[in-house]
């Protein structure tokens, strides 16, 4: 199983792939700047070959980078809208300037739209992110919102983007957010209809990464709070459900579950091998 977990990057990027790999990770995720700021300070010559030579000496693969909190790639306030641009699209280029191999975005929110009519103003956000970037390599990934209302609550949504963008793009599925918006994972039919929805618009492989979470709120709650494997509303079931399923079985899992209390992200960690089958 390639499993991982949302690494700290505090004291530099190096620590994320050393705690990742203390903890037998195959994969990791991390934030490349503050989540909670739009500023970010540069990133030296010799910590970023410091990261991708320990990267590719404890053989971890993919790499991902989870966007800044406050991007809105759906607003309609104009300012937002723009700041939001030229935010991801730096935080693309700092995602393949560290030779990380994806990088995850929420869509964003816009109020009471609706959002199947705001779907050109969010593609045409993507695509001048992805183009002042400057970037090619690096693959980008819509992750699914916990609401189904919103831009990217429904895997189709993010579906339709990545047709439209191309296969550089791909979704990051998210247990908890899918949950809470209304897909009942805990079912196997649910799950293998909400892959289908998925898949058939976008073809096979859509999903690229799995964010493994269980959740604190309740099935279509639309409340985003993640908890411990297997002590959420989505349970044992639903997460052996998951990471079972034939097509979700040989991606990336990486969780983002609670870091409290201490060892916890260890205990997870062995939670989720332990549900392999």
């Amino acid at each position: 199983m390639n499993l991982g977990f949302h690494a700290s990057i505090s004291g530099g990027l190096v620590n994320a792939p050393l705690e990742a790999s203390s903890l037998g990770c195959t994969t990791f995720q991390i934030f490349s700047k503050n989540p909670r700021g739009w500023a970010a300070g540069p990133l030296t010559a010799e910590e970023i070959k410091l990261f991708k030579d320990t990267v590719a000496a404890k053989k971890i693969y993919p790499v991902v980078v989870h966007t800044s909190y406050l991007l809105n790639l759906a607003s309609e306030d104009k300012l937002l809208l723009e700041k939001s641009i030229k935010a991801f699209a730096f935080e693309i280029a700092r995602a393949e300037e560290i030779g990380a191999d994806y990088i995850t975005t929420h869509i964003g929110s816009c109020g009471s739209c609706a959002k199947n009519e705001r779907f050109p103003v969010i593609l045409e956000a993507i695509e001048k992110s992805v183009k002042f970037s400057g970037t090619k390599s690096v693959g980008v990934l819509f992750e699914n919102s916990g609401r189904k209302a919103s831009p990217g609550g429904e895997l189709k949504d993010l579906a339709l983007l990545v047709k439209k963008c191309g296969v550089r793009f791909g979704i990051t599925f998210d247990t908890c957010h899918a949950f809470v918006a209304g897909y009942d994972i805990r079912i196997k039919k649910v799950l293998e209809d909400c892959i289908e929805e998925a898949e058939k618009i976008a073809g096979a492989g859509v999903i690229k990464v799995i964010h493994l979470n269980d959740s604190k709120g309740k099935l279509e709650s639309g409340l985003d709070r993640h908890e411990h494997l297997g002590k959420g509303e989505i349970g044992k079931k639903g997460i052996v459900e998951t990471i079972n399923h034939p097509k979700l079985k040989g991606l990336p899992f990486i969780l983002e579950t609670p870091k409290e209390p201490e060892g916890a992200d260890k205990r997870n960690i062995l939670f989720a091998m332990k549900c392999v089958k």
